[in-house]
């Protein structure tokens, strides 16, 4: 006969927040793996000290927006991206 003992503790309440990233999580993911983002700053070069993105990230956004299937005009990725996680993008 076999004994076992378990033991248990009591965890902790968590919340737990979740975002929907869709097949973006995977687009993101080839273009780490690719190194686009390095690949297209350094074929630039430098840009303006006031922005807050490099060339090779908006690059990046304008792909996961188009491939997002939204028919979004350029100059409303905010909105796009507004409810994405885009740490993880």
């Amino acid at each position: 006969m076999f004994s076992l003992k378990v033991q248990t503790k009591r965890l902790k309440a968590m919340q737990i927040d979740t975002q929907n990233i869709d097949h973006l999580g995977l687009v993101a993911g080839m273009c780490e793996e690719i190194g686009l983002v390095d690949l297209i700053d350094q074929a630039v070069g430098s840009q303006a000290k006031n922005k807050h993105l490099t060339y090779g990230q908006a690059v990046k956004c304008m792909i996961l927006n188009r491939l997002g299937f939204v028919s979004r005009t350029l100059y409303r990725y905010s909105e796009y991206f507004e409810d994405k996680l885009i740490d993880h993008l």
